[in-house]
This record gives structure tokens, C-alpha cells and sequence, in this order.
């Protein structure tokens, strides 16, 4: 499902700001990623029992100010799901290594 929002809607629930007649509680919002000349995140929110996100664009300065946008007016539903993931790790040295075995025989 899909929620229509206005652009100041959106700008007012990514900076959690209240939007007169319109009740939700921010969820979460992933870090800014830099993606070259602009930077994008997702924005989680909870509006009437339901789940939604959308992604916001900003370019501009840290130092000077940043212009924000929204290139897609949809809002999607949206539901958490637990998954498992996986990654390769450095074996340890075992504390107490075996002792040293000699190849030759002693005669």
C-alpha cells in the first residue's frame, strides 16, 4: 500500500517536526549515505498503525546548508523482517597448541 504525501510532509517527518492534522511517530532514519555528488537516507515512520518509509536526497555543505529532495511521491508500507547474516571471521590460535611431533624416528 502507498500513502500520498506532500513534499513539506515528508521534509517535516524526516527533521521530526509536527504536521498539523497529521499524527505519526518516527520510527528510525538509517545514516546519511554519501553517494558522490548527493547523499540519500530512509526514513521510517509510523502512521495509523502502519509502517511506512521513504528515501530523502540532500546536496549541498556541511558547513554552509544542505537542499533536500524527494525524487519519489510515494510512500511505501512497510514491515520489519528478522534475517540472518553471515560473514568470515579469523580462526584463534589455540591456547595450548598440541606438542611438536619429530618426522624421524630416533634409533
Amino acid at each position: 500500500m502507498k500513502l500520498k504525501l506532500t513534499e513539506e510532509q515528508r521534509k517535516s517527518i524526516l527533521l521530526e517536526k509536527d504536521i498539523e492534522g497529521f499524527d505519526y511517530e518516527s520510527v528510525e532514519q538509517s545514516d546519511w549515505e554519501d553517494q558522490g555528488k548527493f547523499q540519500s537516507c530512509e526514513v521510517i515512520f509510523k502512521h495509523e498503525g502502519k509502517y511506512y518509509a521513504f528515501y530523502a536526497y540532500r546536496h549541498g555543505s556541511y558547513w554552509s546548508s544542505y537542499e533536500i529532495d524527494f525524487y519519489d511521491d510515494d510512500v511505501t508500507e512497510v514491515t520489519k523482517e528478522a534475517y540472518t547474516s553471515y560473514r568470515w571471521v579469523q580462526v584463534k590460535a589455540e591456547e595450548n597448541p598440541p606438542e611438536s611431533v619429530s618426522c624421524y624416528s630416533e634409533e
